[in-house]
């Protein structure tokens, strides 16, 4: 009885391989692959509109390649600006999932992992949000409404409106500031994605000298929604 197991072990390994099926098996996972790699993609497109980051931390290492054995080019601190060349891949580091950035520095390029920058994923929350208009003061205060009628307030210059021009200002000819913009915004619905982001505002105003930072909610792209 032994010797019969063992033979019809040897001959189900021996069984040759269907090249066929295999081929087409391999065909089947392929194009699995990558469709999930066009959803992902289309899910995760919504934020082109966004040509720069800013940095959330300090001593955040920006590298020659885009994974964390690349040589350090250098170190950036937070509230610094720096323009997007190119949206790499995702990784998980340290238990954060995010993208990799191609940025530019001094004329040099180099990548930065997006969980210490304003375009982390961690933390955001999309909101539904109806444009209220705006108002001048010392700045240029840009409303929107929730569904609760709470009113927010999105002044600085760390949003991101995806080229919609809700509220332009500049000095008139008798030297006040004067909101101009495009009307038909105000009272439409837009999908608005949200994250609290470190904020640089002034404490001496108009003089600009001195400066704090804060955390506050900041847009990081929005969309309209027709």
């Amino acid at each position: 009885m032994k010797q019969t197991r063992k033979k019809k072990l040897l001959k189900w390994k021996t069984k040759p391989i269907n090249l066929k099926m295999l081929k087409s098996k391999i065909l089947f996972f392929s194009l699995l692959f990558c469709l999930r790699g066009f959803l992902f993609a289309q899910t995760n497109s919504t934020d082109t509109c966004v040509k720069k980051l800013c940095i959330q931390g300090d001593n955040v290492n920006v590298r020659a390649e885009p994974n964390t054995k690349a040589s350090v080019i250098t170190k950036l601190n937070k509230t610094e600006w720096f323009d997007i060349i190119e949206k790499g891949s995702s990784e998980i580091i340290n238990g954060k999932n995010d993208y990799w950035y191609k940025i530019n520095y001094k004329n040099k390029t180099g990548w930065i992992f997006g969980a210490f920058t304003s375009m982390k994923l961690e933390g955001r929350k999309t909101m539904i949000m109806t444009f209220d208009g705006c108002a001048a003061g010392d700045i240029v205060h840009i409303y929107f409404k929730d569904n609760t009628g709470k009113q927010w307030d999105f002044y600085n210059s760390y949003n991101n409106f995806c080229n919609y021009e809700f509220c332009v200002d500049g000095a008139n000819n008798n030297g006040y500031i004067e909101i101009t913009g495009d009307k038909k915004y105000i009272g439409q619905k837009f999908e608005l994605v949200l994250n609290d982001l470190y904020q640089q505002i002034w404490v001496d105003w108009p003089e600009c000298t001195k400066f704090e930072i804060i955390t506050e909610p900041a847009i990081i792209f929005l969309k309209k929604i027709d």
